[in-house]
């Protein structure tokens, strides 16, 4: 969720939360005024009604507003009480409530009970009415807050968002550089200073990393590429005796595989660092059909069959090199780790490729395949073949699957 979204839901959970607390507390106010007001005017009434008996005049009863009682009996102690009582209401057939005054008194020697009465229902509709529009009055105020606010967020956030727009869009690779909002928030400010800082440095360690690789790429493999024809020459040598051909032939296996790794990391890093950037549309089928066609002596001497099955004609958008890197170490795979006569089976789909060669049950769980030096059993592999593979997938948007099935290893590309 974005935080301007977030930081809306919460101002509007506790500002709702604040007007229906405040709201309940102005109703309670209101019907307590409203109450107060009432209970006036009834011991006003029983005050007036109360002279007038003083003055023998005659009281009528008017129920259920006025209900006056003579009691047989004296009474021991004058008593008033008001409440708020609930009466049955013959012509409605339900029950309205009342504000209630109940007076005993003496009066002329003579013990009354008085009882006076207010409907209520008029005036907690009037309650209701005020509460009401001062409730509408919080809700449109409410609604013009969070839109008030929402909107001077947005703007008060645009910079920043600004900020996060260049950051996107930057490339190590590239030479264009986040460009300041020219706001004038000092937090803002300082955060475009510090990722301009930043972009920077990783820019500058970038460049330096990249020229160590190439020039150690270079450095080593030039050192390298000497000494195995170096040894190509002993090892073609007649004075060589049986013990020192086996140690030549050691030395020449172990140069050739530490030129194989050199090859292998460099094309690794320069995966990571996003060298490879010259993308095209490539028909997936016309590098595989060339591949093969290089790998043919391997195939015939191992007698494998090779079976090709095109349900469509796959495209990729990607840089050569990646792509010819990629599908020339899953069909060296098929072709290295395959059994004398066994078989491979290509599937290409639209959106899919599956490679799947015959072989050993791997020494190697499913989930380790695509580590960098897992080796396994095999002697004279760098064991980074997969792990290149898994790497192009990563920057490309490919998804790479390894599962051992019947005999077979599949290797499944989804593009």
């Amino acid at each position: 969720m974005k935080l301007l979204r977030k930081t809306i839901g919460y101002q509007l959970l506790l500002t709702t939360l604040f007007f229906v607390l405040a709201g309940f507390a102005l109703f309670r106010m209101i019907n307590g005024i409203e109450n107060e007001e009432v209970d006036e005017n009834l011991t006003a009434m029983q005050m007036n009604i109360e002279l007038q008996l003083k003055k023998g005049m005659t009281v009528s009863d008017a129920p259920p507003l006025l209900i006056l009682h003579r009691l047989e009996s004296p009474l021991t102690k004058e008593s008033m009480r008001i409440q708020t009582v609930r009466l049955p209401d013959p012509i409605e057939g339900d029950k309205e409530s009342y504000r209630q005054l109940t007076s005993r008194t003496t009066i002329n020697g003579i013990p009354y009970e008085i009882i006076i009465r207010s409907l209520l229902v008029e005036n907690r509709d009037m309650v209701i009415a005020i509460s009401s529009s001062i409730g509408l009055v919080l809700l449109l105020l409410l609604a013009a807050l969070l839109l008030m606010n929402y909107f001077m967020s947005k703007r008060l956030w645009a910079p920043f968002y600004h900020t996060l727009g260049h950051l996107k869009q930057f490339r190590l690779s590239g030479s264009k550089q986040p460009q300041p909002s020219g706001t004038d928030i000092l937090e803002f400010r300082e955060l475009e200073n510090a990722i301009t800082e930043l972009t920077n440095k990783v820019r500058s360690d970038y460049q330096a990393l990249k020229s160590f690789t190439e020039n150690a790429s270079h450095e080593i493999q030039t050192p390298l590429a000497i000494i195995l024809s170096k040894l190509e020459m002993l090892l073609q040598s007649k004075d060589l005796s049986p013990e020192q051909s086996k140690l030549v032939q050691s030395a020449y296996r172990n140069a050739r595989r530490l030129s194989q790794t050199n090859r292998s990391m460099v094309t690794l890093t320069r995966i990571e660092n996003r060298q490879f950037n010259q993308n095209q549309s490539l028909k997936v089928s016309n590098i595989l059909d060339e591949l093969l066609e290089q790998l043919e002596d391997f195939i015939t001497s191992k007698k494998l069959t090779v079976k090709k099955t095109y349900a469509a004609e796959a495209v990729w958008h990607i840089d050569p090199d990646l792509a010819h890197i990629l599908l020339s170490n899953l069909l060296g795979n098929a072709v290295r780790h395959n059994i004398e006569g066994g078989n491979i089976q290509i599937q290409l789909e639209e959106h899919k490729l599956q490679i799947s060669n015959s072989g050993k049950t791997p020494s190697l769980p499913a989930e380790k395949m695509f580590d960098r030096f897992q080796t396994g059993s095999e002697t004279g592999n760098t064991g980074l073949g997969l792990a290149i593979v898994k790497e192009i997938g990563a920057v490309t948007g490919m998804t790479v699957n390894y599962d051992y099935t019947d005999n077979n290893h599949i290797l499944t590309v989804l593009f």
